[in-house]
């Protein structure tokens, strides 16, 4: 700041010119000075208010609270929470994980169930007049080898019989057969249900030699899962 009056440089604030001794206290003086600290005020302004900005629609609006790792990409809305491994997409325990979105098992003692030939024997006559259910390929299959088996010793025994007596003996496999046509009807049915189809598919059988091709065929089909005639088997100890 220079003496408005001999003109000799003084410091800022100086309130007497230390040359020539006269007051500094113009308002011309004052003004100057103010005028300058106004410029040096106006200098520093702009990085606090760039640096404010940045706070404001930096980190805070555009960077990780709003659309980075906090609210929206990885937390609550457009994260792993709702549309990632959480709720609704993949989510185990919500909608469509295994809890609720999965068709399910029987995991009951009955039908269908994989079974060995002990078991499917049993579930054979337990569900004896069951047309409604399923059965599995095991289910049906040992049971027919049972039938296979009943019938064959049971025609070894009349052969031996009538060979004794010179009599052609037929009564015990017309017995027999009367006594296996329900449950083994049944079984067909709840065959072709566990394989999704429905049980007037049996008729086939009166169609000579073709339509019992086409039922072996389906009966050889794996089953398929939760149908309207109820769930499909556990796969645990498959046979």
């Amino acid at each position: 700041m220079k003496c408005k009056f001999c003109n000799y440089d003084v410091p800022f604030g100086t309130k007497f010119c230390e040359n020539c001794g006269a007051a500094l206290t113009d308002p011309d003086v004052s003004s100057d000075l103010n005028a300058q600290n106004q410029g040096m005020s106006d200098i520093s302004a702009p990085p606090v208010q760039s640096y404010n900005n940045n706070a404001q629609n930096g980190i805070d609006q555009g960077g990780y609270s709003q659309n980075g790792y906090g609210q929206q990409n990885y937390g609550s809305q457009g994260g792993y929470t709702q549309n990632g491994y959480g709720q609704q997409n993949y989510g185990y325990g919500g909608g469509v994980g295994y809890n609720a979105g999965y068709t399910g098992y029987n995991t009951g003692s009955g039908s269908p169930k994989y079974v060995d030939f002990g078991e499917a024997i049993k579930l054979y006559f337990q569900n004896y007049v069951n047309f409604n259910g399923r059965s599995t390929r095991s289910e049906y299959w040992f049971a027919t080898l049972f039938i296979f088996i009943v019938g064959f010793c049971v025609g070894m025994i009349e052969g031996m019989l009538s060979l004794t007596t010179g009599t052609d003996i037929e009564i015990f496999s017309k017995l027999l057969e009367l006594a296996f046509m329900i449950p083994s009807l049944a079984i067909g049915i709840r065959r072709l249900h566990d394989i999704g189809k429905s049980g007037t598919w049996v008729l086939l059988n009166l169609i000579p030699i073709v339509g019992s091709i086409i039922l072996i065929v389906w009966f050889c089909k794996p089953s398929v899962g939760q149908n309207q005639w109820g769930y499909a088997a556990s796969p645990k100890n498959q046979y």
